[in-house]
């Protein structure tokens, strides 16, 4: 499922979970009764009106039948604001730029959970 929160914000969720037997009972599609695997993912995008800066989070969980695991990734998230100059001189003469004024930074923060 995907959901628009605003023009700025969205979620996404694809939620799978179950048991290892639920297919087996009470499902008679042979694809469905042969499935090992279970995954379900959620996650959050945020994008600032003007592009200053990007947030993302997302959180996922792996459950394995054969084997009896559970694999949960996450939460996982990142930070990213845009690249901005801070030396710009805007009001100079054109075509006239120190060195300083082509210096470019930007900052991208990633948390990874696992």
């Amino acid at each position: 499922h995907n959901q628009n929160l605003s023009p700025f914000a969205s979620l996404s969720a694809n939620v799978n979970l179950r048991t290892a037997e639920f297919n087996r009972r009470n499902s008679y599609n042979i694809n469905d009764r042969a499935e090992t695997n279970s995954n379900s993912k959620v996650s959050y995008n945020y994008r600032h009106p003007e592009n200053l800066f990007t947030f993302s989070t997302n959180a996922q969980v792996v459950q394995n039948f054969t084997n009896y695991s559970t694999r949960v990734s996450g939460p996982s998230a990142n930070f990213r604001f845009k690249t901005f100059s801070p030396f710009q001189n805007e009001n100079g003469p054109a075509g006239q730029t120190s060195w300083y004024e082509s210096i470019n930074l930007s900052y991208n923060n990633p948390l990874r959970s696992r």
